[in-house]
């Protein structure tokens, strides 16, 4: 199982790519369906990096 830290890592490089995906704007995100897939599956892999998170501790 990977670290927490490592997966807050690949958590913050995935926004970082969704981030550069989608400088052009919205009009760019709805009329390419490349930005639209990159940045939907980017989105993918962060849920799946923040999914393996520990739970919160109080």
């Amino acid at each position: 199982m990977r670290a927490d830290r490592l997966r807050l890592l690949d958590a913050v490089e995935q926004i970082e790519l969704i981030s550069q995906f989608s400088q052009q704007g919205r009009e760019a995100f709805f009329s390419d369906i490349l930005i639209q897939s990159a940045v939907l599956h980017r989105l993918a892999l962060l849920g799946e990096a923040c999914r393996g998170l520990s739970p919160a501790r109080p």
